[in-house]
């Protein structure tokens, strides 16, 4: 999953920017370690990304985003993110980094996947119910961000775990895993089809680009009021 995006915002006014950027409600964003589908837009309301926004601090997101969109989306960020009136910058203190280089993304996933992180975790390891817990844990000798994901539960078992570490790390983690014989590797786009088939993939967010949230099924991600940027287009475009 090394390819998608991945943004962090930190700062005082952090959540300001993901409140004022986003479509997610924010209350779903409260504590660190929680987490939220949203969505990305133009001023025009089109959709640039179904993004996943991650709190990983108090003053701290993380916004993974679609392989394709990371240029776009980051510079869009980076834009608002230096907006500035007559009093100064709108968002001082605010700071917006590109991280999808530093950042390696691994996903375990299916029935016997706390097994394997039990024997790997280092000091033990605490079983996460899929609800967006994140924590800190060392796997063998690779210290990663583990999220107990929320967004893709489909595994009858509920086991489906992201992993955040360094590239180095992947690959160490990578060939630990695989000395489990019942562990089995898929490339990415296999992921994505398997979790489709379950009914656990946001399938419409492939085709989403460039159409309207109405269009593309993803109103569930757009909260009222719809105070963000292309809120206002959206609100006119539904006659709202």
């Amino acid at each position: 999953m090394s390819a998608l995006g991945k943004f962090r915002v930190s700062g005082a006014a952090a959540h300001d920017f993901i409140r004022i950027m986003f479509t997610a409600d924010t209350a779903l964003l409260a504590e660190p370690g929680s987490v939220a589908p949203s969505l990305l837009l133009t001023g025009e309301a089109e959709v640039i990304d179904l993004v996943l926004i991650i709190r990983t601090g108090p003053d701290e997101y993380m916004v993974t985003t679609s392989p394709a969109t990371i240029d776009e989306a980051f510079a869009w960020l980076s834009a608002h993110g230096k907006i500035s009136d007559e009093e100064g910058a709108i968002f001082e203190g605010l700071a917006l980094s590109n991280e999808t280089d530093k950042l390696a993304d691994v996903v375990l996933f299916g029935e016997g996947s706390t097994a394997v992180l039990e024997e790997l975790a280092v000091g033990g390891f605490a079983a996460s119910p899929c609800t967006g817990s994140l924590t800190m844990v060392q796997l063998d000798t690779v210290p990663a961000l583990m999220l107990a994901s929320p967004v893709l539960p489909g595994e009858p078992s509920g086991e489906v775990f992201e992993l955040f570490c360094s590239p180095a790390g992947a690959q160490g983690l990578a060939n630990a895993f695989l000395s489990f014989p019942e562990m089995e590797p898929v490339e990415v786009d296999e992921y994505r089809s398997l979790r489709a088939q379950q009914g656990t993939w946001f399938s419409q967010a492939a085709a989403a680009a460039y159409t309207f949230p109405d269009e593309a099924a993803l109103m569930g991600f757009v909260r009222a009021p719809m105070d963000f940027v292309g809120g206002q287009a959206l609100a006119a475009r539904l006659g709202e």
